[in-house]
């Protein structure tokens, strides 16, 4: 029991030996010791010796204390000299504290040079106004001399200025920027910081720059607390998240928010649970005062302050003013380097539906002038007189409130089932305006609104990946249907983290695979260069500091404010932790298999396993060899192929639509999706256009190179007279990004549908007139389409940004002119055979050709 070991301590410093108990904080022996059930203190067991002279205490106690505790004691008054001790003068404070950096400094193997000295001194002073000099000055060097010092004093550390300073921003919180004189504030940069996270108030922004560029300057009245505010408007406007967003900044987290719901506090009691100190034996201490005693940098956040106690109010008058507040022991606590925020919804009720969100400025600028008068009506003019400032928030804009639901579903987003499966997901504005009508209410302001995104975002969209089969990379949209949020599949990109294409091409099957295991030995060896090569290609340290700065996107507060930004910036999150995972994926197995070949009992024939493995390995080295062919800009994308002729006769159009086939049916063998999007004649040029939509693994990477004039020829000898037709396909791709702003268009389109006036030749029914406005002049499209779907419409929709974006890069030329070179030719007559110009490739199959075997056609463009 402390009783024992207290007895024990009182005889070994007996008056008679000559020694002295000296106590830190002497007012704390009237705290210790008492528990529930036990009202005896260490006090109670002293103050008996030292009336009887067994004794001599030594202490000391914060003047402020010492008034409550003399007061509480008479017996202990009685018994003590008490020495006032005062902070010494500026000159006087220099000497001891560098006599103490001398000391320290010889211990530790550092030395402080005079800059070092003189800063400690000057940060304690701005930013420490509830300790005193010199001690909290000493602090800091020791402290510094902890962090630097390496103990060898042959060759001493340095400290200077700057060292002083981070070690100030360690031991407070507070971040370098703030602290170091030398570092200037962007106000362009801050203001962006609180707007972005603060919507729609600009008063309260500058209210709270305000207070910063206070603090920084270390003009603030160290006789009270930095600023304190009172924040008044109705519920979910964004008065706690200002104070958060205040603490982030100035204090460096939102950890360093002090919050107490002031409601809880509405009984006169309830005082005693404000002040309870466990110095009087208490387990619970006030979670205020306790706080702000670890955490003297913070902000204070006291909600719905109209609620409490009167009594408790009267309590904030002496915190507004001198920034303290005394325990019931009668020691202070200091919220002089801490900023107090008040918040209250006086006034609330003079806030209708009409007029949050959709009033105008006047009815607005009413309504705010009558809760003023409400606030002042309240409080005392005591109180109301000591807020530094008091801040009306507005209601929330049409606009603020479509920007926080943006970011609300944009967290729905960011969840792992979406971001894993590399998932974009478009919401229809309607869907927006839905969740506006079923989440905001007057009376509760936005906080509705995340549940609202739930209900109208992730139900839908979990509905639809629970219940049918969404491949990765799969585009979702989001409509307003009957009324109700629904989620369905616009197109599949099949996208896997293997490339199946090596696999396709190749035709590589362990069966098939002669070699003997000596050969697998030499296989593997040559990996690891193919590794090393495929790592240094693909640069793997850029690539990881890509990633990092994804991230930081991702975590940035405006991140889902642009949706369509913000999906293509987790596609190419999803694309770049693949490429990484990757990597890893090599290096490991390539280790394991090497581990295996090398092992004592591996030293015979290779086991099925191992074989496996190896060539599975060669499979994905030869898989990633060839996307580095496909690094283009939007080689990943899916793909329109428009297909033109050069005429309406019926030789011309066959040949266009035998060219259509060629890419429908390789896009079906090899797995990818293919659809019709649209075709008809081309309006005062003699030609026809089919477009066809492919979407799969880098398809517009692949046929990419396929751009330009694909010709038939026909030569026919009739006697001595030879004739040779020639039939042209112009192919034009275009990749399909579903952005206009990642295409760097600004577009408009306009669709109005007419009647046919003749059937297709691959679709019927409805004929639609498209008007895409460009910059310099407008384009007109014409095309028969069956899309009737909404899926088919957001299909016909992309492929309107993908042609605009090709029409803005074009100048106004004639049609053929921009035909391009010569691709291809497809020989007919008696020697059939197809001629590729840039590959030098020839084929003597027209049937593998037109049934879309034109794998290694590409491959070799490619190379």
């Amino acid at each position: 029991m402390w009783q024992g070991r207290l007895r024990s301590l009182c005889n070994a410093a007996s008056f008679k030996r000559k020694t002295l108990v000296y106590f830190e904080d002497i007012g704390n022996i009237f705290g210790a010791g008492k528990t529930e059930g036990n009202e005896a203190r260490f006090a109670d067991y002293l103050i008996p010796r030292m009336e009887q002279g067994d004794i001599v205490l030594i202490g000391e106690m914060d003047s402020l204390q010492a008034q409550t505790v003399l007061w509480d004691e008479p017996r202990f008054q009685r018994l003590v000299n008490v020495i006032p001790i005062d902070e010494p003068r500026y000159d006087q404070t220099i000497d001891i504290v560098k006599a103490v950096a001398d000391h320290e400094g010889n211990a530790k193997g550092v030395i402080f040079e005079p800059e070092s000295i003189r800063e400690a001194i000057e940060l304690t002073s701005a930013f420490m106004p509830y300790r005193a000099l010199p001690g909290k000055a000493i602090d800091v060097l020791r402290h510094a001399a902890e962090i630097f010092g390496d103990g060898d004093t042959g060759q001493p550390v340095r400290i200077g200025e700057e060292e002083i300073v981070l070690t100030f921003c360690e031991m407070t919180g507070m971040p370098e920027l703030i602290v170091d004189k030398n570092q200037k504030l962007d106000l362009d940069r801050m203001r962006r910081f609180f707007t972005d996270r603060v919507l729609g108030q600009d008063e309260a922004v500058t209210v709270m720059m305000d207070a910063v560029l206070a603090v920084k300057a270390r003009l603030c009245d160290d006789r009270r607390p930095i600023r304190s505010y009172l924040f008044v408007g109705p519920t979910g406007v964004g008065k706690t998240e200002s104070a958060k967003v205040l603490a982030e900044f100035l204090f460096g987290s939102q950890d360093r928010l002090i919050r107490l719901n002031m409601s809880e506090y509405n009984q006169p009691s309830d005082v005693e649970r404000l002040l309870r100190s466990s110095q009087r034996g208490r387990i619970d201490e006030s979670h205020l005062l306790s706080s702000i005693r670890r955490n003297p940098f913070s902000v204070v956040l006291l909600d719905e302050v109209e609620k409490a106690d009167s009594t408790v109010l009267n309590l904030l008058l002496q915190l507004l003013d001198e920034g303290l507040l005394r325990d019931d022991a009668g020691k202070p606590a200091n919220f002089q380097s801490s900023i107090i925020i008040m918040t209250s919804n006086i006034g609330a009720r003079r806030y209708t539906a009409q007029s949050i969100g959709f009033g105008s400025h006047r009815e607005i600028d009413n309504i705010q002038a009558g809760v003023m008068a409400d606030v002042k009506s309240f409080f005392t003019p005591e109180i109301f007189n000591r807020f530094d400032e008091v801040i009306c928030f507005k209601p929330l804009t049409k606009q603020v409130l479509s920007t926080i639901i943006n970011r609300e579903i944009g967290k729905v987003l960011e969840r792992k089932g979406v971001v894993s499966q590399e998932i974009s997901v478009d919401v229809d504005p309607l869907v927006k305006n839905h969740i506006i009508e079923i989440g905001y209410d007057p009376k509760y302001g936005a906080r509705h609104l995340r549940r609202a995104v739930e209900k109208a975002i992730a139900i839908p969209l979990a509905t639809l990946m629970s219940t049918s089969h969404v491949e990765g990379g799969s585009h979702i949209r989001i409509n307003l249907i009957d009324g109700k949020p629904r989620a369905y599949v616009v197109k599949l990109d099949m996208l896997q983290l293997v490339d199946a294409e090596a696999a396709a091409i190749r035709e590589i099957k362990l069966s098939q695979l002669e070699i003997p295991d000596r050969g697998l030995r030499k296989m593997l060896a040559s990996m690891e260069g193919r590794i090393q090569s495929l790592k240094d290609h693909l640069k793997l340290d850029e690539t990881l500091k890509g990633r990092e700065e994804l991230q930081r996107q991702m975590v940035q507060p405006t991140f889902w404010d642009n949706p369509s930004k913000a999906n293509g910036v987790l596609r190419d999150f999803a694309k770049v932790n693949r490429k990484i995972e990757r990597i890893r994926r090599w290096e490991n197995l390539h280790d394991r298999i090497k581990s295996a070949l090398t092992a004592p009992s591996m030293a015979g024939k290779v086991p099925s396993r191992v074989k496996s493995q190896i060539v599975g390995l060669m499979k994905d080295l030869e898989s990633a060899e060839m996307e580095i062919l496909l690094e283009g800009k939007h080689d990943f994308a899916d793909a329109f192929v428009v297909l033109d002729s050069d005429g309406v006769t019926k030789d011309h159009v066959s040949w266009l639509v035998d060219m259509t086939g060629v890419y429908l049916n390789w896009a079906k063998r090899r797995g990818y999706h293919a659809k019709l999007v649209g075709e008809g004649p081309l309006s005062d040029e003699g030609g026809y256009r089919i477009i066809i939509h492919i979407g799969g693994l880098n398809t517009f990477g692949l046929l990419r190179n396929e751009e330009g004039i694909h010709r038939k020829q026909i030569t026919r000898e009739t006697g001595k007279t030879v004739e040779t037709r020639r039939y042209d396909c112009k192919i034009m791709v275009l990749p399909d990004v579903h952005s206009a702003e990642e295409l760097g268009i600004g577009i408009q389109r306009r669709i109005r549908n007419l009647k046919p006036p003749r059937k297709g030749h691959k679709m019927r029914m409805l004929s639609r007139q498209v008007f895409v406005n460009l910059p310099d002049r407008t384009a007109a499209l014409e095309f028969f389409s069956d899309s009737t779907t909404a899926a088919d419409k957001a299909l016909i929709e992309d492929f309107f940004l993908a042609y605009g974006s090709h029409l803005k890069e074009q100048p106004e030329k004639p049609r053929h002119a921009l035909w391009g070179s010569l691709v291809r030719t497809l020989v007919a007559g008696k020697n059939i055979r197809i001629i590729d110009y840039a590959s030098k490739t020839v084929m003597k199959s027209a049937r593998d050709y037109l049934g879309g075997k034109i794998d290694a056609l590409l491959l070799e463009r490619l190379t």
